[in-house]
C-alpha cells in the first residue's frame, strides 16, 4: 500500500473510504467528474497477508504495519444511474466491451460476492483475476444536505479482484464445512446447557433443536429443503421458554443460558445463509426482536444479521469465568462480537477482531498475575 500511495502521490485526491471494512481490508476512494459531467468513483481495496505458520509477531505497528503489509487485491469503478433505464442501458454497453475482450463470460453461478442477489445485467469473467460488471438498482447514496438518510439511486459498476479476495470471502461467510471451530462450538454449547441447570425437559428440547440446526448448517443446499426448515416453526417459542427460564438464575447460570440461546440463534443463521431477516421479509426478525435478540443491517448484503447481543451479555455476566472465556473464544473464532463494554452491539463484519483482542488484553491487566497469564495463553 505504501508503494501504491508513493507512485500516485499523497495529494492525488485519494481518501480513506467510509465504506465498512469487510474482511479486515483497507480501502481508498476517489471521485472525479468526466468531461460529460458524470461522476465516477474509483475504490481500491488492500488486504493484509495471511498469518504465517508458525505465528510470528510483526515488527511494525499501527499505520506503518498496514502500509507495508497490505497489498492491492481489488479495484471497483462505479457511477450512479438514478434512471433505471439508463442503468440497464449502461450496464449492457459495459458488458459488451468486456465480451469483445474476454469472450462471453462464465455467468454468476457460484460467486460468493455479497449483495449479488440484487444485481441485474450481471456478467462475469475469469482472466487470472475475476471481473464482474452489473447494474445494482438497490445501491444507495447520500446528499450533502441530508447526509444521514440515503436515497436509492442505482449504480453501474465493474470490479476486478484477485483469487485471494474470493478465498477470504468464501472462508468468512460461505463455507461452514471448513469452519475449524465447529466441533468445539458444539461441545461448548452442551457445556453451557449443563452449567445453566435448567430443568431437563426444556434443556433436552433446546439441545435437540441445536443438533438439528448444526447438522443442517454443514450442508447449505440440503438445509433449504422443506423437511429441513421445520425448525423455523419451533425455534421462537422454544427460545422464549428458555429465556424465561434463565431470567431469574444466578449470574453464572444466566450467562450460560444466554450463551446457549446465542449459539442456537447463530446456528439458525448459519442454516439461513448467515441472515435471519431479509430487508423485505421482516417477520422472523420481528418476532425474534420481541424476545430480546438484536439485529444489525448489513448494507453490503442488503439484509439483517443477528448482532450477538446475548453473547455480549453472557460475557459481561461471567467475565472471569468459564462462560465468559467461551464467549470470547467463539468471538475470536467467528470474528467480531463480544466487544468490550458493548451490550447492544458488536464489532460486526466491519469490526477488527484484533482491536477486540486488545480490549480484552487491557481488561486482563486488572486481574491477578495468574489470571493474566492464563488469559494471555488463551488468546
Amino acid at each position: 500500500m505504501a508503494q501504491w500511495i508513493d507512485l500516485r502521490g499523497k495529494d492525488a485526491g485519494w481518501q480513506t473510504s467510509t465504506e465498512a471494512a469487510y474482511f479486515d481490508r483497507r480501502t481508498l476512494v476517489k471521485t472525479e467528474a468526466l468531461p460529460s459531467g458524470r461522476q465516477v468513483t474509483r475504490t481500491v481495496y488492500f488486504y493484509p497477508p495471511k498469518a504465517p505458520t508458525p505465528a510470528v509477531f510483526p515488527t511494525l505497528v499501527g499505520q506503518e504495519l498496514l502500509n507495508h503489509s497490505c497489498t492491492l487485491a481489488m479495484i471497483r469503478i462505479q457511477t450512479l444511474t438514478p434512471a433505471e433505464q439508463d442503468g440497464h442501458t449502461f450496464a449492457q454497453a459495459l458488458k459488451q466491451l468486456f465480451v469483445k475482450k474476454y469472450g462471453s463470460g462464465i455467468g454468476m453461478k457460484g460467486t460468493g460476492f455479497s449483495g449479488s442477489v440484487s444485481w441485474e445485467d450481471a456478467a462475469r469473467w475469469m482472466t487470472g483475476s475475476e471481473i464482474v460488471s452489473a447494474y445494482d438498482p438497490t445501491e444507495s447514496s447520500y446528499t450533502s444536505s441530508d447526509p444521514e438518510h440515503p436515497y436509492r439511486s442505482g449504480a453501474v459498476f465493474v470490479f476486478a479482484r484477485l483469487p485471494v479476495v474470493y478465498e477470504i470471502e468464501q472462508n468468512a461467510c460461505c463455507a461452514p464445512k471448513a469452519y475449524r471451530y465447529r466441533s468445539i462450538e458444539s461441545a461448548q454449547f452442551h457445556r453451557a446447557l449443563s452449567v445453566a441447570g435448567v430443568e431437563a425437559t426444556l434443556s433436552e428440547r433446546i439441545g435437540k433443536l441445536f443438533a438439528a440446526l448444526f447438522r443442517a448448517s454443514a450442508s447449505p443446499e440440503k438445509a433449504q429443503q422443506p423437511e429441513e426448515t421445520k425448525w423455523r416453526e419451533s425455534m421462537v417459542p422454544l427460545l422464549r421458554d428458555w429465556l424465561n427460564a434463565v431470567k431469574t438464575l444466578a449470574p453464572t447460570q444466566r450467562a450460560a443460558g444466554l450463551y446457549a440461546a446465542d449459539r442456537l440463534l447463530a446456528a439458525a443463521g448459519d442454516v439461513n445463509g448467515g441472515v435471519l431477516g431479509e430487508q423485505d421479509n421482516p417477520e422472523l426478525r420481528s418476532v425474534l426482536e420481541k424476545i430480546g435478540a438484536g439485529f444489525e443491517f448489513d448494507q453490503l448484503g442488503k439484509s439483517y444479521a443477528y448482532a450477538r447481543n446475548w453473547l455480549n451479555e453472557a460475557r459481561e455476566l461471567d467475565p472471569d469465568g468459564a462462560v465468559g472465556q467461551m464467549a470470547v473464544l467463539v468471538s475470536l473464532a467467528r470474528g467480531g462480537s463480544a466487544a468490550s463494554g458493548e451490550r447492544s452491539g458488536h464489532f460486526s463484519h466491519n469490526g477488527c477482531r484484533w482491536r477486540m483482542v486488545a480490549c480484552q488484553e487491557s481488561r486482563c491487566n486488572h486481574r491477578s498475575p495468574s489470571a493474566r497469564h492464563d488469559w494471555r495463553r488463551l488468546l
